[in-house]
């Protein structure tokens, strides 16, 4: 029988850092869009994503996602016109928060 006296190295490690979220398809900068499909980069680097919401004018919608190129994505319906308030908020497996927003308008 083999008996180990060492546990080897061991580390504990903290996440403090919130996911990433940034538009893919369209820039910040954009107010007035065409697009049905809008996609937006959402990761983590530490402890993976535990949930992503998308909100239009303050009603949950859903986002999809992609998990193998971290992305998320919302497939516009073409009665969405006008200008609406879109919200993102992504969390950590460590309870870290991020928030995207913006105010839109869409033709």
């Amino acid at each position: 029988m083999l008996k180990q006296k060492n546990l080897g190295q061991y580390s504990i490690k903290i996440d403090s850092i919130a996911p990433i979220i940034s538009p893919l398809n369209f820039t910040k900068s954009d107010t007035l869009l065409k697009k049905e499909i809008l996609q937006w980069k959402i990761k983590d680097e530490k402890s993976n994503l535990s949930d992503y919401d998308l909100f239009i004018d303050s009603n949950w919608v859903l986002l999809q996602y992609e998990s193998k190129g971290s992305f998320g994505f919302y497939v516009r319906p073409k009665s969405l016109i006008g200008k609406h308030y879109l919200k993102i908020v992504a969390k950590d497996n460590c309870k870290n928060e991020a928030i995207w927003e913006k105010e839109i308008t869409f033709e």
